[in-house]
């Protein structure tokens, strides 16, 4: 079992965003940590099928020590429906939370994520090809977690937010 208190084990996966490059079109899934609003698993894939949702559940997944408890948000795309995903989160005893269509505030975690990715790095750079969007995509995220204070957690970078919380106990 995880010694993390409840609020701790709550994640919120992403809408999967695609991403051009001059070799074609790259596809970011991302799974951010609701509480701590940081970004715990990415994963980057030519294709946006039901197993690279899969794979970048189960990297954030086993990344917090395969907590109990976990309670996981996402859209109503098909990746999340599928039986395969399902599956997965059976099998892990995780719940599965699904966004009510329509409900913008369901949503804004992860599309204030991707919005801030979008102007402060994506919209910036032309992207060759997977490499140098990996590069970038590896950066930005560095700077998201340890460095870019939130104002939905007090100002407070989500790595330095969860140390806070976390030592408050």
């Amino acid at each position: 079992p995880s010694p993390l208190p409840d609020c701790f084990r709550q994640f919120l996966n992403l809408l999967i965003y695609s991403i051009k490059t001059d070799s074609g079109k790259y596809h970011l899934c991302v799974v951010l940590d609701l509480f701590a609003q940081k970004v715990i698993a990415t994963r980057l894939s030519a294709t946006a099928d039901v197993s690279f949702a899969c794979r970048t559940f189960q990297d954030a997944f086993y990344s917090r020590g395969k907590p109990e408890g976990v309670l996981f948000h996402s859209d109503q795309g098909g990746q999340y429906r599928s039986c395969d995903f399902q599956n997965l989160l059976t099998g892990h005893k995780v719940r599965q939370s699904f966004f009510s269509p329509g409900v913008p505030f369901d949503n804004a975690p992860i599309e204030s994520f991707f919005a801030s990715l979008k102007v402060e790095e994506i919209y910036r750079f032309h992207y060759v090809g997977i490499s140098d969007l990996t590069a970038s995509l590896r950066s930005y995220i560095s700077f998201y977690n340890n460095k870019r204070p939130l104002t939905s957690i007090g100002g407070k970078t989500p790595v330095g937010g969860r140390k806070m919380n976390i030592s408050r106990g």
